[in-house]
């Protein structure tokens, strides 16, 4: 498979650089590198990368040119050259631009290099690094099962078309044999005019068949994603019946608001209040990745915190978190040595006692807020996630405790608001601004700080992507 695809490529870029389609052509060459880097043939595989690469350089394609240097760095590293390996993998860092799921792997990939050159504090570093970025966390291995899936599909569609190209160089070879049969032979002319015309129609037929297997493919492909999308949107409908409704929100905190955008249709962030006799709860989590697999942490993680205070009557923050951590790690199957992800979540939880208005505070990564007389408090939260290996760490989350007497306004939120980019010069929009906003809106009704909230939002993201799912909740309690 792999010689019929270097095949089809190899003509697939003669065709291109024909058309002098250059931006076309980068990628072609990449493909092709690939294929001879799954052939361990590491010459070849670096020759057409390095190609792609200068190619991409020269036409901006920076994005395009750091997977290049990935791909490089690969090389050498299964060369067992972690110098190279590290220069090109440091490169990609600089082109690479937003895209976490492939910084990720880069923070991974030069964490296992450093490792190999003896440099410890960095390997320490960038793996680290690699543990905080939780968008769209897909391994190497998933990374390397798209590039054979893509090019599969590059191949599949560069034979289609180099098919339909020779049916219709066939077609005009028919036609010039006809017209030079008659100028030989004036008898053979109509007898070359009729084989040319059976033959066009054949291989028109054929043409068409093969049209129309294309067009079956494309319907295939938009039923298949039409079922996906109705599939995500049903998903959707379960995850927002299990979020709590606006009713109960507002009957157990009547003074409060919740800012809550997801950045795809389902949600890894997801709000959380519970009142029993004694105790009010509320929490702001942010579970592994945004989507379908951010949703699907998020939904365990939401019953587990419901298990832990309705079933074991847990009223103690640190306490609740140590146990959903425990349970949520036996629920995944999880153990040090399985695999490089973890799932898990990042979450602030307030537990408010009814009578004495003593309010206890736990964080596992998400610290929270506490507005009081016009000053901003910090309640800081364990620089560890819920949802850590126990055999790998079984130090216990801490509690805080804040005497509430009425006047003070709790904040407590994900990562999406601080993390998103944009304003005038593309940057993230950090926690100190959004400490700043929390203060400006004091003087507003919560309803009034929702919309101000959302509006500072909507205005500095603009036009780029949202980052990350977006929760931020505000309350006071008398």
């Amino acid at each position: 498979m792999h010689d019929i695809a270097l095949e089809y490529y190899k003509r697939a870029l003669n065709i291109r650089k024909e058309l002098n389609h250059t931006l076309e052509i980068a990628p072609i060459l990449s493909n092709i590198g690939v294929i001879y880097y799954d052939k361990k043939d590491f010459i070849q595989a670096e020759k057409y990368h390095k190609e792609a690469l200068v190619l991409n350089l020269n036409n901006r394609v920076y994005k395009s040119a750091g997977i290049c240097h990935i791909n490089i760095g690969n090389i050498y590293y299964d060369r067992n050259d972690p110098k190279q390996a590290d220069y090109n993998y440091r490169q990609a860092l600089k082109y690479i631009g937003d895209d976490y799921q492939i910084k990720e792997l880069l923070y991974y990939n030069l964490g296992e290099v450093n490792l190999k050159l003896g440099n410890l504090e960095d390997a320490l570093k960038y793996n680290d690094t690699c543990m905080t970025i939780k968008d769209s966390l897909y391994s190497r291995e998933a990374i390397k099962s798209l590039n054979e899936m893509q090019v599969k599909y590059e191949t599949e569609k560069t034979q289609l078309e180099l098919e339909k190209k020779d049916l219709e160089s066939k077609n005009k070879q028919v036609l010039i044999y006809a017209a030079l049969g008659g100028c030989i032979l004036l008898l053979g002319l109509a007898f070359f005019i009729f084989r040319g015309l059976r033959q066009k129609q054949k291989d028109n037929k054929v043409l068409e068949q093969m049209n129309t297997i294309v067009s079956e493919k494309n319907k295939i492909v938009e039923a298949q994603h039409k079922d996906i999308t109705d599939s995500i949107k049903y998903a959707e409908r379960i995850q927002t019946a299990i979020l709590p409704p606006d009713k109960l929100w507002k009957e157990i905190l009547p003074n409060s608001f919740v800012y809550y955008r997801p950045k795809d249709i389902l949600s890894g962030d997801f709000y959380w209040v519970e009142e029993t006799k004694t105790h009010v709860y509320i929490a702001a989590a942010d579970c592994t990745g945004h989507g379908v697999p951010g949703a699907l942490v998020s939904i365990i993680n939401y019953n587990l915190l419901n298990k832990a205070v309705l079933e074991k009557n847990l009223t103690d923050p640190a306490q609740i978190l140590n146990q959903v951590n425990e349970w949520l790690t036996q629920a995944l199957h999880q153990s040090y040595n399985e695999a490089s992800m973890r799932d898990g979540m990042d979450v602030s939880i307030c537990t408010i006692n009814k009578k004495t208005k003593l309010m206890q505070f736990a964080g596992a990564f998400n610290s929270g807020y506490l507005v009081k007389d016009g000053a901003i408090t910090e309640m800081p939260a364990d620089k560890k996630p819920v949802g850590a290996f126990i055999e790998d760490d079984i130090t216990a989350f801490t509690s805080k405790e804040y005497q509430l007497t009425g006047n003070e306004t709790i904040y407590l939120f994900s990562d999406g608001y601080a993390d998103q980019f944009g304003g005038p010069k593309g940057k993230k929009f950090k926690y100190k601004n959004l400490q700043k906003l929390i203060l400006d809106s004091q003087p507003l009704t919560f309803e009034e700080q929702k919309e101000k909230a959302k509006n500072t939002f909507l205005d500095w993201k603009g036009s780029y992507e949202q980052t990350d799912d977006v929760l931020l909740i505000g309350f006071k309690y008398s």
